[in-house]
């Protein structure tokens, strides 16, 4: 049976734990979290590379989104709720 490859929610997911100040993840942690929540089975380690690879990616998804909002609408400070 072929793996379930991370998905963009899942990808953002990560990013979101690995920069949350409130709270310190090791990568085994997170890829535990995206087991739970998103039935995706994943290493530390592809945990880790994913996050290193897309953070600045979806980072850049994120303020290019707030961009085309409408202003009633917009929140730039909580850009990350727009996915969830």
């Amino acid at each position: 049976m072929a793996r379930k490859l991370l998905s963009m929610d899942a990808i953002r997911f990560i990013i979101e734990c690995r920069n949350d100040p409130s709270q310190v993840y090791t990568w085994q942690d997170i890829a535990d979290l995206v087991q739970t929540r998103f039935d995706i089975k994943v290493s530390g380690q592809a945990v880790g590379q994913s996050y290193k690879k897309y953070k600045n990616v979806v980072t850049e998804m994120n303020l290019s989104l707030c961009l085309f909002i409408p202003q009633s609408a917009k929140s730039c400070s909580n850009s990350t709720q727009l996915f969830f």
